[in-house]
């Protein structure tokens, strides 16, 4: 891998712009900001621009950019140069933890500052870490993290706390954040609650660490390729006896992305694709000797599940098969025990595999007596289009979503009738979480007949590119084994949506799963079927389930009485 250096003239290193906020290294400086890429590029001129104008306290700068686009590289390179840092720049892709030790490197101060490339500060906030440090001597200090999302900004972090069980074997690794989505002024109103604290764990979005404590404990740990990097560092710090501390009028603010364009896709992917996350977890449980599958580790995986959504995508490193079998014989799944083998074949983890179960049984309760107009159980179909998305490479969000996606349009609630859309939705995040029902909502509520959307596909929402590729494989799914054909619904898709779904196929990786969709759909246009086998019907269609309520009053009564007198016979025996 090549790093490319830049460093400014050392006259420009000295010149101090306190007018526009910058306080640029000079001799004085105790700390450098070492930024690094989390998870896109779209927030971080914003960020620098931010970081650099409300930090007045002297810092060096050392900025790693991995894997920018052009544009972002051009303007990042400008404003490093104009503050007098040191930039560090390549193409490849570099996990958090590679990226912060090649800043380390450059690093000659008493301080560092990690720092994501998606977060603003708030004054005087680089001042108030140093002076906590030095009056406690902590190894680590963290500031109050916010986070700022579509529904308003929260508390992120005010301190964490680590917990190891050892009443269990293997011992669970619980980690808390406290005070997590509380509001600010729940924290800022209370004088008691910004004095410096102690805590076990800081976040890398931002966080000060002791040079000599890196020294101490060695290089971050690189084979944490995406997540728990944080809780692993506090437990490093916890074992050669140093102290982690927060101090909450230092604040910052983590911005979290609303959407992702198409253009972003592939970063973000490698930084939360399925084998990283998976090898990272499996890092932290085996280091640390805790469960895989229990406390902070369940926790994690249950936010990167999460967090994929907004890119429920085919990792572009896996892509897919070229080609399949063919309509017939397909070999799709189509009852949940051979999705869940499937997915086995294919190397999911049993934290997926739970989740699906778990999504299976909630679809298996929604889509009771419902039926496709060709007679195929509904659950069935759901279950083939999850199928589909799943040989495809797509992640664990979209594939729930495909086994889900007629849960609003067709799903049977109890109670339904009485039950408004507000409470669906919620019913259906228990079980999924927000990020796959909001992919659910999201498909259910595009309006298909208007065509696909204008634009460049570099541009476009990652979410709305999901769900196209969820309309492909529920498409395909529906002419598998000529099913159409036995039906009277037309089998065609508009043009301008062949052409587009085409295009998006291409640039997702999944041209496979285009030309599928084409031969699927020219064969049923094809199929020779006797008139006499085609029903009438061109829509779902369902059958009421048997139940006690269903029986004649006399019936019921009957049954009660008989119930009742065996529980009055086993009271006196």
């Amino acid at each position: 891998m090549q790093l490319r250096e830049s460093a400014p003239e050392a006259k420009s290193k000295n010149t101090a712009q306190e007018s526009s906020g910058v306080a640029h290294a000079g001799s004085q400086a105790r700390v450098t900001l070492a930024i690094v890429p989390r998870e896109r590029f779209s927030m971080a001129v914003q960020s620098l621009e931010n970081v650099l104008r409300h930090t007045r306290a002297p810092f060096e700068l050392v900025y790693v950019d991995a894997g920018s686009p052009p544009s972002v590289q051009a303007e990042i390179a400008k404003r490093v140069h104009e503050a007098g840092g040191t930039l560090l720049r390549t193409d490849e892709d570099l996990s958090p933890n590679s990226a912060r030790n090649r800043a380390l490197l450059h690093v000659q101060t008493e301080y560092v500052v990690f720092m994501d490339n998606d977060v603003t500060v708030e004054e005087g906030w680089l001042g108030t870490l140093i002076a906590c440090a030095d009056a406690t001597g902590a190894a680590v200090v963290g500031p109050l993290t916010l986070i700022d999302t579509a529904s308003g900004i929260s508390v992120h972090l005010v301190e964490g706390t680590i917990e190891i069980d050892k009443q269990s074997e293997p011992h669970r690794l619980i980690a808390r954040h406290e005070r997590m989505k509380a509001s600010r002024e729940s924290v800022t109103a209370r004088q008691g609650e910004l004095e410096p604290r102690r805590c076990d764990f800081a976040e890398f979005h931002t966080m000060l660490v002791r040079r000599s404590v890196l020294d101490e404990i060695g290089p971050l740990d690189e084979d944490l390729l995406s997540a728990a990097e944080h809780i692993d560092l506090g437990l490093s710090i916890a074992k050669v006896g140093h102290s982690v501390y927060s101090a909450p009028r230092a604040v910052t603010t983590y911005v979290a992305p609303r959407s992702l364009s198409l253009a972003e896709r592939r970063f973000f992917m490698r930084r939360w694709g399925d084998e990283r996350n998976e090898s990272s977890l499996n890092r932290l449980a085996e280091k640390w000797q805790v469960d895989r599958y229990e406390g902070v580790c369940e926790a994690a995986q249950t936010f990167l599940y999460m967090h994929q959504a907004l890119c429920p995508l085919p990792d572009p490193e896996r892509g897919g098969p070229d080609h399949h079998a063919g309509i017939v014989g397909h070999g799709y799944a189509q009852t949940p025990a051979q999705l869940y083998q499937q997915m086995r074949e294919d190397g999911w983890s049993l934290a997926a595999l739970v989740r699906m179960q778990n999504a299976c049984d909630l679809a298996i309760t929604l889509f009771a007596g419902l039926f496709r107009a060709c007679g195929k159980p509904f659950l069935c179909h759901g279950i083939g289009t999850a199928s589909i998305l799943i040989r495809y490479k797509a992640p664990l969000a979209l594939v729930e979503a495909g086994l889900l996606h007629a849960a609003y349009s067709h799903g049977r609630y109890p109670g339904f009738k009485s039950l408004t859309t507000a409470k669906r939705r919620k019913r259906l995040r228990k079980v999924v979480g927000q990020g796959t029902e909001a992919l659910i909502d999201r498909y259910n509520s595009y309006d298909w007949k208007v065509g696909p959307p204008a634009g460049e596909l570099h541009a476009l929402d990652c979410r709305d590119a999901g769900i196209f590729l969820l309309r492909m494989a529920n498409d395909l799914e529906e002419q598998l084994d000529l099913a159409l054909a036995y039906t009277a619904k037309p089998p065609g898709i508009p043009p301008a949506w062949s052409s587009y779904f085409r295009g998006l196929a291409k640039e997702l990786g999944v041209e496979g799963l285009a030309t599928e969709l084409e031969q699927a759909l020219s064969a049923t246009d094809g199929a020779d079927i006797p008139d006499r086998l085609r029903n009438d019907l061109s829509v779902s269609y369902s059958i009421e389930q048997w139940t006690r309520k269903r029986e004649p009053v006399g019936r019921r009564r009957k049954i009660l009485r008989s119930r009742w007198r065996r529980g009055l016979r086993r009271l006196l025996a």
